[in-house]
Protein backbone atom coordinates (compact mmCIF):
# COMPACT_ATOMS: atom_id res chain seq x y z
CA UNK A 1 0.00 0.00 0.00
CA UNK A 2 1.36 3.20 -1.06
CA UNK A 3 1.34 6.31 0.45
CA UNK A 4 -1.80 8.08 -1.56
CA UNK A 5 -3.78 5.05 -0.27
CA UNK A 6 -2.99 5.58 3.06
CA UNK A 7 -3.64 9.42 2.71
CA UNK A 8 -6.75 8.69 1.01
CA UNK A 9 -8.26 5.98 3.71
CA UNK A 10 -7.75 8.86 6.91
CA UNK A 11 -9.37 11.56 4.58
CA UNK A 12 -12.57 8.90 4.55
CA UNK A 13 -12.43 8.44 8.73
CA UNK A 14 -12.21 11.69 8.91
CA UNK A 15 -15.34 12.28 6.46
CA UNK A 16 -17.50 10.39 8.68
CA UNK A 17 -18.94 12.21 11.61
CA UNK A 18 -18.20 10.59 15.20
CA UNK A 19 -21.75 9.23 17.89
CA UNK A 20 -22.56 12.15 19.59
CA UNK A 21 -23.21 11.36 23.50
CA UNK A 22 -26.65 12.79 23.02
CA UNK A 23 -27.53 10.15 20.47
CA UNK A 24 -26.49 7.35 23.03
CA UNK A 25 -29.83 5.60 24.99
CA UNK A 26 -29.13 5.68 28.79
CA UNK A 27 -30.95 3.92 31.40
CA UNK A 28 -31.84 6.87 33.34
CA UNK A 29 -33.80 7.85 29.52
CA UNK A 30 -35.35 4.76 29.99
CA UNK A 31 -36.70 4.95 33.16
CA UNK A 32 -37.52 8.17 32.74
CA UNK A 33 -39.45 7.24 29.46
CA UNK A 34 -41.36 4.53 31.93
CA UNK A 35 -41.73 6.84 34.48
CA UNK A 36 -43.88 9.05 32.21
CA UNK A 37 -45.82 6.20 31.43
CA UNK A 38 -46.57 5.16 34.72
CA UNK A 39 -50.34 5.49 34.55
CA UNK A 40 -51.03 3.11 31.61
CA UNK A 41 -48.66 0.52 33.06
CA UNK A 42 -50.57 0.23 36.32
CA UNK A 43 -54.01 0.74 34.75
CA UNK A 44 -53.28 -1.75 31.85
CA UNK A 45 -52.36 -5.19 34.18
CA UNK A 46 -55.20 -4.14 36.88
CA UNK A 47 -57.61 -4.39 34.21
CA UNK A 48 -56.38 -7.47 32.18
CA UNK A 49 -56.32 -9.01 35.70
CA UNK A 50 -59.55 -8.13 36.50
CA UNK A 51 -61.10 -9.54 33.04
CA UNK A 52 -59.20 -12.76 33.63
CA UNK A 53 -61.12 -12.92 36.85
CA UNK A 54 -64.65 -12.54 35.59
CA UNK A 55 -63.58 -14.62 32.78
CA UNK A 56 -62.12 -17.80 35.31
CA UNK A 57 -65.56 -16.93 37.64
CA UNK A 58 -67.95 -16.90 34.34
CA UNK A 59 -66.37 -20.46 32.60
CA UNK A 60 -66.35 -21.90 36.23
CA UNK A 61 -69.89 -21.33 37.62
CA UNK A 62 -72.70 -23.42 35.83
CA UNK A 63 -75.72 -22.19 37.36
CA UNK A 64 -78.07 -24.94 36.13
CA UNK A 65 -76.03 -27.08 38.14
CA UNK A 66 -77.92 -28.19 41.81
CA UNK A 67 -76.99 -27.32 45.24
CA UNK A 68 -75.01 -30.67 46.59
CA UNK A 69 -75.43 -31.32 50.41
CA UNK A 70 -73.98 -34.69 52.22
CA UNK A 71 -75.09 -36.01 55.79
CA UNK A 72 -74.38 -38.78 57.53
CA UNK A 73 -76.66 -41.07 58.85
CA UNK A 74 -76.86 -41.92 62.59
CA UNK A 75 -78.89 -44.80 63.94
CA UNK A 76 -80.48 -46.21 60.97
CA UNK A 77 -78.50 -49.72 59.98
CA UNK A 78 -79.26 -52.02 57.21
CA UNK A 79 -81.79 -49.41 56.14
CA UNK A 80 -83.77 -49.94 59.34
CA UNK A 81 -84.92 -46.84 61.82
CA UNK A 82 -84.19 -47.81 65.14
CA UNK A 83 -87.41 -49.08 66.00
CA UNK A 84 -87.11 -51.59 62.50
CA UNK A 85 -89.03 -49.73 60.62
CA UNK A 86 -87.98 -49.80 56.83
CA UNK A 87 -86.06 -46.25 55.63
CA UNK A 88 -85.66 -45.24 52.31
CA UNK A 89 -84.42 -42.14 51.18
CA UNK A 90 -87.50 -40.56 49.29
CA UNK A 91 -88.94 -40.41 53.45
CA UNK A 92 -87.36 -37.26 53.31
CA UNK A 93 -89.33 -36.06 50.31
CA UNK A 94 -92.71 -37.04 52.06
CA UNK A 95 -95.38 -35.10 51.22
CA UNK A 96 -96.10 -33.79 54.84
CA UNK A 97 -91.76 -32.88 55.02
CA UNK A 98 -92.37 -31.23 51.40
CA UNK A 99 -95.54 -29.04 53.10
CA UNK A 100 -94.07 -27.85 56.08
CA UNK A 101 -90.77 -26.89 53.88
CA UNK A 102 -93.09 -24.71 51.55
CA UNK A 103 -95.15 -23.53 54.43
CA UNK A 104 -91.60 -22.48 56.74
CA UNK A 105 -89.99 -20.86 53.24
CA UNK A 106 -93.03 -19.54 51.91
CA UNK A 107 -92.81 -21.02 48.29
CA UNK A 108 -95.52 -20.66 46.29
CA UNK A 109 -97.94 -23.46 45.84
CA UNK A 110 -97.20 -23.88 41.90
CA UNK A 111 -93.24 -24.27 42.68
CA UNK A 112 -92.96 -28.45 42.39
CA UNK A 113 -90.62 -29.26 45.20
CA UNK A 114 -90.98 -32.86 44.35
CA UNK A 115 -88.84 -32.50 40.81
CA UNK A 116 -86.34 -30.21 42.16
CA UNK A 117 -85.14 -32.19 45.00
CA UNK A 118 -83.40 -35.26 45.23
CA UNK A 119 -82.24 -37.97 47.65
CA UNK A 120 -80.00 -40.63 47.22
CA UNK A 121 -77.80 -42.88 49.16
CA UNK A 122 -74.28 -41.31 48.89
CA UNK A 123 -71.00 -40.48 50.28
CA UNK A 124 -67.69 -38.40 49.22
CA UNK A 125 -65.62 -40.82 50.20
CA UNK A 126 -66.54 -43.53 47.50
CA UNK A 127 -64.21 -41.00 44.87
CA UNK A 128 -61.30 -41.97 47.41
CA UNK A 129 -62.39 -45.92 48.14
CA UNK A 130 -62.52 -46.13 43.87
CA UNK A 131 -59.25 -44.66 43.21
CA UNK A 132 -57.73 -47.36 46.49
CA UNK A 133 -59.69 -50.16 44.30
CA UNK A 134 -58.01 -49.04 40.98
CA UNK A 135 -54.53 -49.08 42.86
CA UNK A 136 -55.47 -52.53 44.13
CA UNK A 137 -56.43 -53.96 40.76
CA UNK A 138 -53.23 -52.08 38.86
CA UNK A 139 -50.77 -54.78 40.15
CA UNK A 140 -49.85 -57.06 37.34
CA UNK A 141 -49.62 -60.51 38.20
CA UNK A 142 -53.46 -60.90 39.68
CA UNK A 143 -54.67 -64.29 39.35
CA UNK A 144 -58.26 -64.35 38.20
CA UNK A 145 -59.05 -65.42 42.23
CA UNK A 146 -57.45 -62.31 43.22
CA UNK A 147 -59.43 -60.11 40.91
CA UNK A 148 -62.58 -61.90 41.88
CA UNK A 149 -61.87 -61.29 45.75
CA UNK A 150 -60.81 -57.90 45.11
CA UNK A 151 -64.15 -56.83 43.07
CA UNK A 152 -66.22 -58.68 45.85
CA UNK A 153 -64.72 -56.72 48.42
CA UNK A 154 -64.84 -53.89 46.59
CA UNK A 155 -68.61 -53.80 45.64
CA UNK A 156 -69.18 -54.57 50.10
CA UNK A 157 -67.68 -51.92 51.07
CA UNK A 158 -68.90 -49.66 48.55
CA UNK A 159 -72.55 -50.34 49.96
CA UNK A 160 -71.90 -50.09 53.34
CA UNK A 161 -70.03 -46.72 52.88
CA UNK A 162 -72.43 -45.27 50.36
CA UNK A 163 -76.10 -46.51 52.41
CA UNK A 164 -74.16 -44.58 55.42
CA UNK A 165 -74.85 -41.41 53.93
CA UNK A 166 -77.87 -39.37 51.62
CA UNK A 167 -76.51 -36.91 49.32
CA UNK A 168 -79.51 -34.53 49.04
CA UNK A 169 -79.30 -32.04 45.47
CA UNK A 170 -81.79 -29.09 45.31
CA UNK A 171 -82.46 -27.83 41.47
CA UNK A 172 -82.43 -24.23 42.59
CA UNK A 173 -82.85 -23.28 39.22
CA UNK A 174 -85.71 -25.21 38.09
CA UNK A 175 -87.30 -23.84 41.96
CA UNK A 176 -86.90 -20.55 40.52
CA UNK A 177 -84.68 -20.17 43.57
CA UNK A 178 -81.25 -18.53 44.32
CA UNK A 179 -77.94 -20.94 45.13
CA UNK A 180 -77.69 -19.18 48.40
CA UNK A 181 -82.42 -19.91 48.97
CA UNK A 182 -80.90 -23.74 47.73
CA UNK A 183 -78.39 -24.20 50.03
CA UNK A 184 -80.81 -23.31 52.62
CA UNK A 185 -83.52 -25.49 51.79
CA UNK A 186 -80.61 -28.56 51.29
CA UNK A 187 -79.88 -28.27 54.99
CA UNK A 188 -83.36 -27.69 56.42
CA UNK A 189 -84.34 -30.61 54.75
CA UNK A 190 -82.89 -33.41 56.52
CA UNK A 191 -83.88 -31.45 59.80
CA UNK A 192 -87.30 -31.50 59.02
CA UNK A 193 -87.40 -35.46 58.43
CA UNK A 194 -85.71 -35.81 61.42
CA UNK A 195 -88.03 -33.87 63.42
CA UNK A 196 -91.15 -35.47 61.49
CA UNK A 197 -90.24 -39.09 61.97
CA UNK A 198 -88.98 -38.52 65.78
CA UNK A 199 -92.51 -36.80 66.76
CA UNK A 200 -95.15 -37.92 64.76
CA UNK A 201 -93.90 -41.69 63.47
CA UNK A 202 -92.10 -42.16 66.55
CA UNK A 203 -89.08 -44.07 65.04
CA UNK A 204 -87.11 -43.81 68.38
CA UNK A 205 -89.96 -45.84 70.44
CA UNK A 206 -89.56 -49.49 70.95
CA UNK A 207 -92.01 -51.60 69.56
CA UNK A 208 -92.11 -53.53 72.58
CA UNK A 209 -93.14 -50.63 74.88
CA UNK A 210 -95.90 -50.03 72.20
CA UNK A 211 -97.55 -53.29 73.17
CA UNK A 212 -97.78 -52.99 76.92
CA UNK A 213 -99.35 -49.50 77.01
CA UNK A 214 -102.68 -49.12 79.10
CA UNK A 215 -105.14 -46.53 79.63
CA UNK A 216 -106.59 -45.30 82.57
CA UNK A 217 -110.16 -46.17 83.60
CA UNK A 218 -112.96 -45.65 85.82
CA UNK A 219 -114.51 -48.80 85.75
CA UNK A 220 -115.43 -51.00 88.87
CA UNK A 221 -114.22 -54.22 89.88
CA UNK A 222 -118.38 -55.37 90.46
CA UNK A 223 -118.62 -57.35 87.29
CA UNK A 224 -116.68 -60.37 86.18
CA UNK A 225 -115.74 -58.96 82.79
CA UNK A 226 -114.70 -55.44 84.92
CA UNK A 227 -112.20 -57.99 86.51
CA UNK A 228 -111.48 -60.01 84.04
CA UNK A 229 -109.81 -56.31 82.17
CA UNK A 230 -108.47 -55.30 85.08
CA UNK A 231 -106.78 -58.71 85.02
CA UNK A 232 -105.61 -58.45 81.70
CA UNK A 233 -104.22 -55.11 82.46
CA UNK A 234 -102.20 -55.88 85.46
CA UNK A 235 -100.52 -58.85 82.94
CA UNK A 236 -99.68 -56.00 80.72
CA UNK A 237 -98.21 -53.92 83.23
CA UNK A 238 -96.17 -56.72 84.52
CA UNK A 239 -94.97 -57.18 80.86
CA UNK A 240 -93.71 -53.51 80.56
CA UNK A 241 -92.29 -52.92 84.43
CA UNK A 242 -90.00 -56.17 83.36
CA UNK A 243 -89.55 -54.56 79.86
CA UNK A 244 -88.18 -50.86 81.52
CA UNK A 245 -85.95 -52.93 84.47
CA UNK A 246 -84.47 -54.83 81.98
CA UNK A 247 -83.06 -51.50 79.88
CA UNK A 248 -80.06 -49.96 81.43
CA UNK A 249 -81.58 -46.49 79.76
CA UNK A 250 -84.73 -47.11 81.94
CA UNK A 251 -83.60 -48.85 84.83
CA UNK A 252 -83.54 -45.50 87.03
CA UNK A 253 -87.07 -43.84 85.40
CA UNK A 254 -89.15 -42.48 88.45
CA UNK A 255 -92.73 -40.73 88.63
CA UNK A 256 -93.25 -37.25 89.64
CA UNK A 257 -93.72 -39.16 93.39
CA UNK A 258 -90.79 -40.74 93.48
CA UNK A 259 -91.64 -43.88 92.61
CA UNK A 260 -89.10 -46.01 91.26
CA UNK A 261 -90.19 -49.49 88.94
CA UNK A 262 -88.67 -51.36 91.31
CA UNK A 263 -91.29 -49.82 93.51
CA UNK A 264 -93.91 -50.03 91.75
CA UNK A 265 -93.55 -53.73 90.69
CA UNK A 266 -93.59 -54.61 94.62
CA UNK A 267 -96.86 -52.70 94.58
CA UNK A 268 -98.61 -54.55 91.72
CA UNK A 269 -97.55 -57.75 93.83
CA UNK A 270 -99.20 -56.67 97.21
CA UNK A 271 -101.89 -55.53 95.32
CA UNK A 272 -102.33 -58.86 93.35
CA UNK A 273 -101.92 -60.76 97.17
CA UNK A 274 -104.16 -58.93 99.09
CA UNK A 275 -106.68 -56.85 97.03
CA UNK A 276 -107.31 -58.21 94.07
CA UNK A 277 -107.27 -62.19 93.78
CA UNK A 278 -109.59 -62.01 96.68
CA UNK A 279 -112.07 -59.81 95.06
CA UNK A 280 -111.92 -61.97 91.61
CA UNK A 281 -112.14 -65.21 93.68
CA UNK A 282 -115.19 -63.34 95.50
CA UNK A 283 -117.06 -63.36 92.44
CA UNK A 284 -116.47 -66.17 90.45
CA UNK A 285 -118.18 -67.98 93.38
CA UNK A 286 -121.07 -65.93 92.74
CA UNK A 287 -121.56 -68.85 89.89
CA UNK A 288 -122.31 -66.34 87.06
CA UNK A 289 -122.45 -66.89 83.06
CA UNK A 290 -119.16 -64.89 82.51
CA UNK A 291 -117.36 -66.29 85.37
CA UNK A 292 -118.01 -70.33 84.43
CA UNK A 293 -117.56 -69.85 80.73
CA UNK A 294 -114.18 -67.86 81.82
CA UNK A 295 -113.18 -71.42 84.35
CA UNK A 296 -114.61 -73.98 81.67
CA UNK A 297 -111.96 -72.23 79.33
CA UNK A 298 -109.02 -72.49 81.44
CA UNK A 299 -110.11 -76.08 82.39
CA UNK A 300 -110.17 -76.91 78.53
CA UNK A 301 -107.13 -75.19 77.85
CA UNK A 302 -105.25 -77.12 80.82
CA UNK A 303 -106.70 -80.05 79.59
CA UNK A 304 -105.16 -79.69 75.93
CA UNK A 305 -101.62 -78.22 77.53
CA UNK A 306 -101.46 -81.69 79.40
CA UNK A 307 -102.54 -83.62 75.88
CA UNK A 308 -99.48 -81.73 74.70
CA UNK A 309 -96.96 -82.46 77.16
CA UNK A 310 -97.82 -86.48 76.99
CA UNK A 311 -97.19 -86.55 72.94
CA UNK A 312 -93.55 -84.65 73.46
CA UNK A 313 -92.74 -86.96 76.58
CA UNK A 314 -93.93 -89.96 74.14
CA UNK A 315 -92.08 -88.30 71.42
CA UNK A 316 -89.04 -87.89 73.55
CA UNK A 317 -88.84 -91.74 74.55
CA UNK A 318 -89.17 -93.03 70.84
CA UNK A 319 -86.08 -90.86 69.96
CA UNK A 320 -84.04 -91.96 73.31
CA UNK A 321 -84.59 -95.27 71.92
CA UNK A 322 -84.30 -94.40 68.49
CA UNK A 323 -80.82 -92.82 69.14
CA UNK A 324 -79.39 -95.29 71.57
CA UNK A 325 -80.20 -98.18 68.14
CA UNK A 326 -78.38 -95.24 66.03
CA UNK A 327 -75.47 -95.29 68.29
CA UNK A 328 -75.27 -98.98 68.46
CA UNK A 329 -75.36 -99.02 64.34
CA UNK A 330 -72.47 -96.49 63.94
CA UNK A 331 -70.10 -98.35 66.31
CA UNK A 332 -70.95 -101.14 63.95
CA UNK A 333 -70.04 -99.29 60.42
CA UNK A 334 -66.84 -98.24 62.35
CA UNK A 335 -65.48 -101.21 62.66
CA UNK A 336 -66.56 -102.21 59.33
CA UNK A 337 -65.10 -99.01 57.43
CA UNK A 338 -61.71 -100.23 59.55
CA UNK A 339 -61.83 -103.76 58.09
CA UNK A 340 -63.37 -101.87 54.10
CA UNK A 341 -61.37 -99.04 54.70
CA UNK A 342 -61.24 -98.88 50.59
CA UNK A 343 -64.75 -99.32 49.45
CA UNK A 344 -68.20 -98.17 50.94
CA UNK A 345 -70.69 -100.46 50.24
CA UNK A 346 -74.63 -100.20 50.48
CA UNK A 347 -74.33 -101.38 54.13
CA UNK A 348 -71.86 -98.56 54.64
CA UNK A 349 -73.91 -96.08 53.19
CA UNK A 350 -77.04 -97.16 54.70
CA UNK A 351 -75.10 -96.26 58.19
CA UNK A 352 -73.76 -92.71 57.29
CA UNK A 353 -77.50 -92.08 56.35
CA UNK A 354 -78.52 -93.19 59.95
CA UNK A 355 -75.46 -90.80 61.50
CA UNK A 356 -76.42 -87.87 59.70
CA UNK A 357 -80.18 -88.40 60.62
CA UNK A 358 -78.84 -88.31 64.41
CA UNK A 359 -76.74 -85.22 64.20
CA UNK A 360 -79.68 -83.86 62.40
CA UNK A 361 -82.07 -85.15 65.05
CA UNK A 362 -79.84 -83.71 67.93
CA UNK A 363 -81.33 -80.15 67.05
CA UNK A 364 -84.81 -81.45 66.92
CA UNK A 365 -84.63 -82.94 70.41
CA UNK A 366 -83.26 -79.46 71.73
CA UNK A 367 -86.26 -77.53 70.38
CA UNK A 368 -88.98 -80.18 71.81
CA UNK A 369 -87.35 -79.85 75.14
CA UNK A 370 -87.27 -75.70 75.07
CA UNK A 371 -91.04 -76.25 74.04
CA UNK A 372 -92.46 -78.83 76.59
CA UNK A 373 -90.40 -77.03 79.21
CA UNK A 374 -92.19 -73.95 77.71
CA UNK A 375 -95.85 -75.94 78.03
CA UNK A 376 -95.04 -76.90 82.08
CA UNK A 377 -94.83 -73.28 82.43
CA UNK A 378 -98.21 -72.35 81.02
CA UNK A 379 -99.88 -75.19 82.47
CA UNK A 380 -98.44 -74.00 86.32
CA UNK A 381 -99.87 -70.75 85.44
CA UNK A 382 -103.20 -71.72 84.67
CA UNK A 383 -103.13 -73.94 87.56
CA UNK A 384 -102.19 -71.24 89.89
CA UNK A 385 -104.76 -69.03 88.08
CA UNK A 386 -107.84 -71.78 88.78
CA UNK A 387 -106.31 -71.96 92.46
CA UNK A 388 -106.89 -68.14 92.85
CA UNK A 389 -110.28 -68.15 91.57
CA UNK A 390 -111.93 -71.23 93.65
CA UNK A 391 -110.11 -70.20 96.75
CA UNK A 392 -113.34 -69.11 99.27
CA UNK A 393 -112.83 -65.50 99.94
CA UNK A 394 -116.31 -64.14 101.15
CA UNK A 395 -115.19 -60.70 102.84
CA UNK A 396 -114.27 -59.68 99.47
CA UNK A 397 -117.59 -59.12 98.25
CA UNK A 398 -118.46 -55.90 100.47
CA UNK A 399 -118.14 -52.88 98.77
CA UNK A 400 -116.04 -50.83 100.59
CA UNK A 401 -113.27 -53.74 100.09
CA UNK A 402 -113.90 -53.35 95.98
CA UNK A 403 -114.00 -50.01 95.76
CA UNK A 404 -110.87 -49.64 98.10
CA UNK A 405 -109.36 -52.28 95.05
CA UNK A 406 -110.85 -50.02 92.37
CA UNK A 407 -109.58 -47.01 93.75
CA UNK A 408 -105.57 -49.15 93.97
CA UNK A 409 -105.69 -50.16 90.76
CA UNK A 410 -106.74 -46.60 89.31
CA UNK A 411 -103.46 -45.12 91.19
CA UNK A 412 -101.51 -48.24 89.92
CA UNK A 413 -102.62 -47.47 86.43
CA UNK A 414 -101.29 -44.02 86.58
CA UNK A 415 -97.96 -44.39 87.99
CA UNK A 416 -97.09 -47.05 85.43
CA UNK A 417 -98.46 -45.04 82.72
CA UNK A 418 -96.49 -41.95 83.68
CA UNK A 419 -93.53 -44.22 83.91
CA UNK A 420 -94.49 -45.61 79.87
CA UNK A 421 -94.36 -42.43 79.15
CA UNK A 422 -91.33 -40.88 80.63
CA UNK A 423 -89.21 -43.90 78.69
CA UNK A 424 -91.06 -43.07 75.68
CA UNK A 425 -89.51 -39.40 75.90
CA UNK A 426 -86.30 -40.79 77.16
CA UNK A 427 -85.79 -42.99 74.43
CA UNK A 428 -86.21 -40.11 72.03
CA UNK A 429 -84.44 -37.87 73.31
CA UNK A 430 -81.21 -39.83 74.17
CA UNK A 431 -81.50 -40.81 70.63
CA UNK A 432 -81.06 -37.66 68.94
CA UNK A 433 -80.92 -36.55 65.51
CA UNK A 434 -81.36 -38.87 62.72
CA UNK A 435 -78.07 -37.59 60.64
CA UNK A 436 -75.16 -35.58 60.84
CA UNK A 437 -73.50 -32.94 58.45
CA UNK A 438 -70.56 -33.66 56.56
CA UNK A 439 -70.32 -29.84 55.63
CA UNK A 440 -71.96 -27.12 54.21
CA UNK A 441 -73.97 -27.21 50.87
CA UNK A 442 -72.45 -26.50 47.68
CA UNK A 443 -73.11 -25.78 44.08
CA UNK A 444 -71.52 -27.85 41.62
CA UNK A 445 -69.39 -26.08 39.52
CA UNK A 446 -69.35 -22.77 41.45
CA UNK A 447 -66.15 -22.91 42.95
CA UNK A 448 -63.28 -21.05 41.99
CA UNK A 449 -60.15 -23.48 39.97
CA UNK A 450 -57.36 -23.72 41.97
CA UNK A 451 -54.71 -22.05 39.89
CA UNK A 452 -57.37 -19.22 39.29
CA UNK A 453 -54.83 -17.22 41.25
CA UNK A 454 -51.54 -17.66 38.77
CA UNK A 455 -53.53 -17.49 36.03
CA UNK A 456 -54.40 -13.89 37.17
CA UNK A 457 -50.97 -12.99 37.70
CA UNK A 458 -49.73 -14.41 34.75
CA UNK A 459 -51.89 -12.12 32.92
CA UNK A 460 -51.31 -9.00 34.77
CA UNK A 461 -47.66 -9.72 34.10
CA UNK A 462 -48.28 -10.31 30.51
CA UNK A 463 -49.95 -6.81 30.14
CA UNK A 464 -47.30 -5.15 31.88
CA UNK A 465 -44.88 -6.00 29.64
CA UNK A 466 -47.02 -5.14 26.61
CA UNK A 467 -47.70 -1.85 27.90
CA UNK A 468 -43.95 -0.97 28.78
CA UNK A 469 -42.89 -1.94 25.26
CA UNK A 470 -45.92 0.19 24.07
CA UNK A 471 -44.88 3.45 25.84
CA UNK A 472 -41.57 2.97 24.97
CA UNK A 473 -42.40 2.44 21.26
CA UNK A 474 -44.49 5.42 21.27
CA UNK A 475 -41.45 7.32 23.07
CA UNK A 476 -39.36 6.37 20.30
CA UNK A 477 -41.91 7.57 17.46
CA UNK A 478 -42.20 10.81 18.77
CA UNK A 479 -38.42 11.53 19.16
CA UNK A 480 -38.20 10.82 15.60
CA UNK A 481 -41.05 12.39 14.68
CA UNK A 482 -40.31 15.86 12.74
CA UNK A 483 -40.59 19.08 14.71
Amino acid sequence: MDFNQVKNQLDYASAVPLPRAEDEIALSDLLRIIWSGRALIVLIPLLAMAATALAIGALSLRIDEPTVYFVELRGIENSRYPNGTAFSPRDLVAPAILEELRRRYNIPDDTNLRDGITVTFGHPATIGLHRLYEEKLAVSNLSPAEITSINEEYRTQLKSVTESALRIEVNHQLLGLSPDDGAVIAQALPELWSQHFSENVRIFEDTHLLRVEVTSSNEDLWTTASILNARQRLQIMDQGLALMSGDNRLALLQTSDGETIGDLRHALQRFRTVQFDPVMAAQFQADDFVGSAYIKSLQLKLGELRMKMASYDDALQELYKFQNSAVTVAAQSDSSFLQNSLQITDTGLSEIVELAKRANLSDFTRQMLEEKQRIGAEIAEIESELQKVIQDAKAASTPDVRDNAAETLASLTRSYSELVKGAKERLRTQAGKLYSSMGLPYTVGATFPKRAILAIILAGGFAALLTVIFVLARASLRAHRPA
